[in-house]
């Protein structure tokens, strides 16, 4: 009998302790920053097409299979539909 009671405070210890663990879920969940952009492109190839394939020319001379990728991120590329490249 006294082993039984011992198991079934026991229990109600377990569950007790339990509930007390939960946040509430009141609070309102923290906003999420912003996050920072940033790019590995220089300036001189987001200027102009002539710019841009000089870079790619660069990085493609460079280039390895363990080198890091490379970060694009908010760069905007010139586009240039006027000039005729030979490939």
């Amino acid at each position: 009998m006294k082993k039984m009671l011992g198991i079934a405070f026991a229990s109600a210890a377990v569950l007790a302790l339990a509930a007390c663990g939960s946040s509430g879920g009141d609070d309102a969940p923290a906003a999420p920053s912003a996050p920072v952009v940033t790019t590995d492109i220089p300036s001189s190839a987001t200027e102009n097409a002539a710019g841009l394939l000089a870079f790619a020319n660069a990085q493609i001379g460079t280039s390895s299979d363990s080198s890091e990728p490379i970060l694009v991120g908010d760069a905007t590329l010139p586009v240039d539909d006027t000039t005729e490249t030979s490939l």
